[in-house]
């Protein structure tokens, strides 16, 4: 193994180990709502006027089927309802019913604020190299 590869596969496990604890304290912060961070991701997106499920799959970086199926249970809970849009009958919206709206209000501030919490350890700056870095390794990725 090359010194460069080392540091690779170090950055690597870094990175994994990050992300997995990261989705393991969103997971339990949402438990009590009995939704998932992708159900949560989700209607976090949805606003006023409706989403596409293309756009919301695009969104949540999944294929159409899982969205579809991330939508069906999140309907199914009466958070959200299908409307056919009016100028182009192919089109489903997603839109929020008043119980998701509710939901997505209560669980916001508190995850937010979690989440604000971790990355305080990092200075604003910080904060900006890391985003550029992370666009930079997801588009080298794509």
């Amino acid at each position: 193994m090359t010194k460069s590869t080392n540091v690779h596969m170090r950055t690597h496990r870094q990175l994994t180990l990050t992300f997995w604890r990261i989705h393991r304290a969103i997971r339990t912060h949402l438990e009590p709502w009995g939704i998932t961070s992708r159900q949560y991701n989700l209607l976090s997106h949805v606003n006023e006027e409706g989403v596409t499920l293309t756009d919301l799959a695009a969104h949540i970086n999944a294929d159409l089927s899982t969205a579809t199926g991330i939508v069906n249970r999140l309907e199914k809970a009466e958070y959200v309802t299908r409307q056919r849009c009016k100028s182009d009958r192919r089109v489903v919206k997603v839109r929020l019913t008043v119980k998701g709206r509710a939901l997505r209000d209560s669980v916001a501030p508190e995850l937010e604020q979690q989440i604000s919490d971790w990355y305080s350890v990092l200075s604003d700056e910080e904060l900006k190299k890391l985003c550029e870095l992370l666009s930079r390794l997801t588009h080298a990725i794509s």
